[in-house]
């Protein structure tokens, strides 16, 4: 497996795998102090954020870097009009979300 050869990558598949721990822990910490769940789900939230953070991380390496990603993006961008005119199925909040979309593309 080529994550676990580079340095940077083996650090970034630990702290996503370390999820499971954290998780078994708080959820014992909860059951052992009820009273002090409030915290202990802050942490784990706290955690959860990083171990997002840290996988977008890992898919820019294998996506070819920062630089490459922005460049394919603003390269091969999408008429977001289209999209929401011709999206049939809307979320309940779309005329918001279209009002907003078509204030930003003016």
């Amino acid at each position: 497996m080529l994550a676990l050869k580079i340095k940077t990558l083996k650090a970034q598949v630990v702290r996503i795998i370390g999820t499971v721990p954290v998780y078994s822990t708080s959820a014992f910490l909860c059951l052992r102090f009820p009273h002090r769940a409030v915290y202990i789900h802050g942490i784990r939230e706290i955690y959860e954020a990083y171990v997002i953070y840290c996988f977008l991380q890992y898919l820019i390496f294998f996506l070819g870097g920062c630089e490459y990603c922005c460049s394919s993006l603003f390269l091969h961008s999408i008429d977001l009009k289209l999209i929401v005119l011709k999206n049939s199925i809307s979320p309940p909040n779309s005329c918001l979300f279209s009002r907003l979309l078509a204030s930003y593309l003016r």
